[in-house]
């Protein structure tokens, strides 16, 4: 069976899995989505936290190839979880949003909640709903009225993060301009030259957005785009070229590619502030 990554730029696409998940997966899934990962990058990062291909760890996320005890573990512990909590909170409930009072501080959460607490430990949290929020509090001497008890407690820190965007262009001047202008708009950009040295970074970190110039060397970056396509549906992908003119890059194939895999399209010479806006919007409200 093929376990190539979807950016090996030698590999054919895998085939597809038709299985039905284990319940081990389904742990696993719901583990990653308590901890924000999108469920586009399940895959990626259970590859990478396993040391697995990117196809092996598909086939384990979303259909029916085993786990081991020590993989679940090892994907337990990634997330500070052990064992048992992977298991059962994988068959719990779904976790409800809540807001934690810290002093004057409210910081919003999601738990996942046990029974009425008959009794608490001073210092200890409890849940209560008031009105249709959930509220999470320390018990004090004693559990207050309605109490409950929390399973799990999960802050969601409201930081943004700079989106992370690769450049790729094998003429370093117009990459590193690129690059630059992207960073003065606030975004975390990375510069490639080579196509296969993106190739290795996407495998190992997949970027937020990508900026790729069809022609790289002697050859179209066809092959690169779709493996990013392939495994992340919804990432703003812009291709670049100013190669009309010469007969390098024809109008049609470039036509194709973008209704292909939903790409923007960017002519050189490049308007950086217009690619900048672009891709702000692509990503949309945070």
């Amino acid at each position: 069976m093929d376990d190539h990554s979807p950016f090996d730029m030698t590999s054919s696409k895998p085939g597809a899995d038709d299985g039905e998940q284990s319940l081990a997966a389904i742990c696993v899934r719901a583990l990653l989505d308590r901890h924000e990962v999108p469920r586009h990058k399940h895959s990626t990062l259970t590859a990478d936290v396993l040391g697995l291909s990117y196809s092996h760890a598909h086939r384990k996320v979303q259909k029916d190839s085993t786990w081991s005890l020590e993989e679940l573990k090892r994907m337990a512990e990634f997330f500070g979880e052990t064992l048992a909590q992977l298991v059962s909170l994988g068959e719990a409930e779904a976790p409800r949003s809540a807001v934690l009072l810290a002093g004057s501080a409210r910081v919003p959460c999601r738990i996942w909640l046990e029974q009425e607490a008959k009794s608490a430990l001073p210092g200890s949290l409890v849940a209560i709903a008031v009105g249709s929020e959930w509220v999470v509090m320390p018990a004090g001497d004693n559990a207050p009225p309605h109490a409950f008890d929390i399973r799990l407690l999960v802050l969601q820190g409201d930081a943004q993060t700079a989106r992370r965007i690769a450049v790729l262009d094998d003429k370093r001047d117009t990459t590193d301009s690129l690059v630059e202008a992207l960073v003065a708009s606030g975004f975390e950009a990375t510069p490639f030259y080579a196509a296969q040295d993106l190739a290795d970074a996407v495998r190992a970190r997949p970027f937020d957005g990508y900026l790729i110039d069809w022609i790289i060397g002697n050859q179209d970056s066809r092959e690169l785009i779709a493996g990013i396509r392939e495994s992340d549906l919804q990432c703003p992908i812009g291709l670049l070229t100013g190669e009309f003119d010469t007969g390098r890059a024809q109008a049609n194939e470039v036509a194709d590619a973008v209704r292909r895999y939903k790409l923007m399209f960017f002519e050189k010479p490049l308007r950086l502030p217009i690619i900048s806006a672009q891709l702000t919007q692509a990503f949309g409200p945070r």
